[in-house]
């Protein structure tokens, strides 16, 4: 009998995603929302879902981006670091023939972009 597959999720916003988590594979974009911003803007939230230790690593690169080597880094703006927020975690049946999509559908349910169905 197999362990169950762990996978994490994240609202990530778009501008984040595009620039400092470009190598990402676009199929670890599930959903997207819009959300208001600090000062009424709106804001494009890409919904991220990656095993756990892939979903680490890219918690912490986004985090800790130039911070080893600020001088490496391109432009004049300096980039503050990014803290993720609401951070899910499910893990998948070993018995289920496809853990990718039962993940996906747990988290689309989970940050309310589909229906909940009873």
């Amino acid at each position: 009998m197999q362990a169950p597959r762990i996978y994490m999720a994240a609202p990530v916003p778009r501008s984040i995603r595009q620039s400092r988590l470009g190598h990402l594979p676009i199929k670890c974009i599930i959903g997207t929302r819009t959300s208001k911003g600090d000062k009424g803007s709106l804001i494009n939230v890409d919904i991220v879902m990656l095993p756990v230790m892939e979903f680490q690593r890219m918690k912490m690169g986004v985090s800790l981006q130039h911070a080893a080597a600020p001088s490496l880094q391109m432009g004049g703006g300096m980039q503050p670091s990014f803290v993720l927020k609401e951070i899910r975690q499910v893990s998948v049946p070993p018995d289920e023939p496809d853990p990718e999509a039962w993940a996906k559908n747990h988290f689309l349910r989970e940050f309310g972009l589909t229906e909940q169905s009873s």
